[in-house]
């Protein structure tokens, strides 16, 4: 049983030692820390059906908060995130089909705003002096190959925009056509 005299010590010794006393103040918080960690992950190794459940109470109640966070770390990977749904496209070919073809039906009137916006873009990228025959010949030929025609250089890019010409058109496969998307084809 400690006595007064060793409280008085020890008063003491931590007024003349302020450095080692906080440092063995920190070691002993780390550890209880650590004790705390370890504990936790105990109980979600054993708990995982109400970790799944408080996750998506707190999901139901914070819509908010979880589409801001998702829009500001899109914003700082956008470049991951599009290879991430490149990637998975490229895996799983069958369920992106699947998924874009319910979307179409899902969104009618964003599809079809989307499919003029663009047509017009490539009314705009078309020069008035094109032979439209020239046009008119590579897409009989994607029809009878059944192929999709693509251009080269995108109409639409971040970097520079293409013109509807002939020698800006190539066939492709409709997978091969997706997969490129809006990048050029060196780029893909």
């Amino acid at each position: 049983m400690a006595t007064k005299q060793d409280a008085a010590y020890h008063r003491r010794w931590r007024t003349e030692h302020p450095e080692r006393w906080r440092d063995i103040l920190r070691r002993s918080r780390n550890k209880r820390r650590e004790a705390i960690k370890i504990q936790r992950r105990k109980w979600a190794a054993l708990n995982p059906d109400k970790i799944l459940a408080a996750s998506k109470r707190y999901r139901a109640a914070h819509p908010d908060r979880l589409l801001a966070y998702r829009k500001k770390w899109y914003a700082k990977n956008h470049d991951k995130s599009c290879a991430s749904s490149r990637k998975w496209a490229a895996d799983h070919p069958q369920k992106n089909r699947a998924k874009s073809a319910k979307w179409v039906v899902d969104h009618p009137e964003e599809n079809r705003a989307k499919s003029a916006a663009y047509r017009a873009l490539k009314l705009r990228a078309m020069p008035s002096w094109i032979d439209r025959g020239a046009l008119l010949v590579v897409y009989r030929e994607a029809a009878r190959r059944s192929l999709t025609v693509d251009h080269i250089v995108p109409l639409k890019n971040r970097h520079v925009c293409g013109l509807h010409v002939p020698w800006n058109l190539q066939l492709l496969t409709r997978f091969e056509n997706s997969s490129k998307g809006n990048r050029m084809a060196f780029e893909a």
